[in-house]
């Protein structure tokens, strides 16, 4: 009992599935977006005179990256003022600190990556990020994470380099959308052993 209850008190709550469910779903919407453009990880260029710019389908997931981001944030906090706990407690910074890594490797990788590799380097940047989330998020967040580094090298030696945009779809698309049904699935089995320990913790 004592050991169920110390593990239920250091897992890190912050992590709300809902927001994995609307990464997940922001991912699919910018995936057919941009194949329905015919937008690929090109470089933007403008060729001039009446030709228009050549779009590439890097500034819409780098905006989606950021939008999702600003989401974690602040589902983070709304889920702490729920629990009437501070925003970012000394627990959530140390969570946000251990990708605070990972995203700073992305980032500064970004503009320098061949293009036709960059779906990869966000997938492995990702998912060590996200590895490193679930010593504090618990496995959902572990388990997500090792997929994302399965995923980037799939993308590296597989015929997915040919489709950059359903790559992304399937990766940051579904792997989001299954941790937020692990995350459900931990948070009810949290439930029921707190619904099996109360009579103790009443007494």
């Amino acid at each position: 009992m004592i050991r169920a209850l110390m593990k239920r008190g250091e897992r890190w709550p912050g992590l709300s599935a809902g927001a994995c469910f609307a990464a997940a779903a922001g991912s699919v919407v910018t995936a057919l977006w941009c194949e329905g453009r015919g937008l690929a990880f090109v470089p933007l260029r403008y060729h001039g005179g009446t030709t228009s710019y050549e779009l590439s389908a890097i500034p819409y997931w780098c905006t989606l990256a950021a939008l999702c981001f600003a989401g974690f944030l602040a589902s983070t906090a709304i889920g702490a003022s729920r629990r009437g706990e501070p925003a970012f407690s000394r627990q959530t910074w140390a969570a946000l600190l251990s990708i605070a890594p990972a995203l700073f490797a992305g980032t500064f990788l970004t503009p320098v990556v061949p293009l036709p590799l960059l779906p990869a380097v966000w997938m492995l940047c990702y998912g060590t990020g996200v590895c490193a989330l679930g010593w504090f998020a618990g496995p959902p967040a572990t388990i997500t994470g090792l997929l994302f580094l399965v995923a980037g090298a799939a993308f590296l030696y597989s015929p997915l380099r040919a489709h950059p945009n359903a790559a992304m779809a399937a990766s940051f698309g579904g792997l989001h959308a299954l941790l937020g049904v692990l995350l459900l699935l931990q948070t009810r089995k949290t439930d029921d052993d707190h619904v099996h320990f109360d009579p103790v913790e009443d007494r």
